[in-house]
């Protein structure tokens, strides 16, 4: 119950967040919130990450629908409580983009921009932050699984 919690915590952060922008501000428009380095603003990403793969729906889509489908596998054969929870988040997150991807024309809505001096990187998410933390959790949960498997054990 509560990975499904989870889930449902983490679709809801990514869509209210998107509507808000997408109410707020025009596309392409920007709220200064620290000079020169962090801004809100309105942009569509049709591709994935950094634009990858752009204007390829279909694409992205299907690769969305496998990631779930191996991510669900995953969950059901870890019995460590840690990995599991770094799972679900990142289908929340994914979730919360492919439901762009399937009612907002193709796009995903971004809206965090930060700056580092002359580089801009590019914009996203709260989906898109879910799904980085998530595997960098994973990541560690991976790197570390015989020390949890043993004290799970004990």
């Amino acid at each position: 119950m509560l990975f499904a919690l989870i889930i449902v915590i983490a679709i809801l952060l990514d869509q209210i967040s998107k509507w808000l922008v997408i109410r707020n501000l025009a596309y392409g428009e920007n709220i200064e919130v620290i000079a020169d380095f962090f801004y809100i603003t309105h942009w569509k990403n049709e591709g994935a990450a950094w634009g990858f793969f752009s204007g390829q729906r279909i694409l992205l889509i299907g690769a969305t629908i496998l990631a779930f489908g191996f991510l669900i596998v995953l969950f059901k054969k870890t019995p460590i409580p840690l990995f599991r929870y770094a799972i679900v988040t990142i289908i929340g997150g994914a979730m919360g983009n492919f439901i762009d991807r399937l009612f907002r024309g193709g796009g995903v809505i971004d809206f965090i921009l930060f700056y580092f001096g002359n580089y801009s990187f590019p914009a996203f998410n709260i989906a898109d932050s879910l799904i980085v933390s998530a595997t960098i959790l994973l990541f560690f949960c991976v790197l570390f699984e015989e020390k949890l498997k043993k004290k799970m054990e004990q």
